[in-house]
């Protein structure tokens, strides 16, 4: 078989469908966390409290939207963050704060600013955590871990 001779159009099709069938890449990925007084570090905390965070963060944007929900809080809410874990005791420093009002139960949505590489990526690993602060509890009285979807 002579390759010069072959023409060039169904391998030029041929290279377009093999394109055009490859997975596409995701932009988004979606964060999960389901919250309660059993997993605050490094004190689990008696409460019935719960709560459930959803986020989806923007990979082109770097840019996370969440919602945040809780009942049964013990006390009023004071204010929820997002901590980047760091410290031996699972705990570490505040990253992302999320207002939430003062109530015992309540729903909350918003967005970041867009977010460093570095707070994306340990997003997407698991390195991050979202806990609840209260008039009862002022390091926390429910909390949860974020992990990939």
């Amino acid at each position: 078989m002579n390759l010069k001779k072959m023409p060039l159009f169904p391998l030029l099709i041929l290279g377009f469908i093999l394109l055009s069938c490859q997975d596409h890449q995701n932009t988004s990925i979606t964060l999960k966390a389901t919250l309660d007084g059993k997993t605050v570090k490094p004190l689990a905390i008696p409460t019935a409290a719960t709560g459930l965070f959803t986020g989806k963060l923007d990979l082109t944007t770097n840019i996370l939207a969440y919602s945040l929900s809780y009942t049964d809080l013990s006390a009023p809410s004071v204010v929820a963050h997002l901590h980047q874990a760091s410290g031996v005791n699972g705990t570490g420093l505040v990253d992302i704060i999320i207002a939430t009002g003062s109530n015992t139960s309540g729903s909350i949505t918003g967005t970041t600013f867009p977010l460093r590489q570095a707070q994306v990526d340990s997003l997407v690993a698991g390195f991050y955590y979202v806990d609840l602060h209260t008039v009862a509890y002022p390091a926390g009285e429910i909390r949860g871990e974020v992990i990939k979807q």
